[in-house]
């Protein structure tokens, strides 16, 4: 009698142990598609900001290309 209560706790036990590992799985993955979804968020934003510091770069460079080329021509 004494064994089936200790097994009868034992398996308590491990049930316990069970659902609290089931619960830190659902969290952590929760936790992951959370963390995911904020990296794909600021990588993003970053593309956006360095397409857009680039394209203004390229129109000052055009600008300072135009404007040499006519120098030059003024030049001959």
């Amino acid at each position: 009698e004494n064994i089936m209560r200790e097994a009868e706790s034992r398996m308590a036990s491990m049930i316990d142990e069970h659902e609290v590992t089931v619960q830190a799985r659902q969290q952590a993955s929760v936790t992951i598609e959370a963390a995911n979804s904020s990296a794909r968020q600021i990588r993003a934003g970053a593309i956006e900001y360095a397409r857009k510091r680039l394209s203004d770069l390229e129109e000052q460079l055009t600008e300072m290309l135009v404007t040499i080329q006519k120098n030059k021509k003024e030049l001959k």
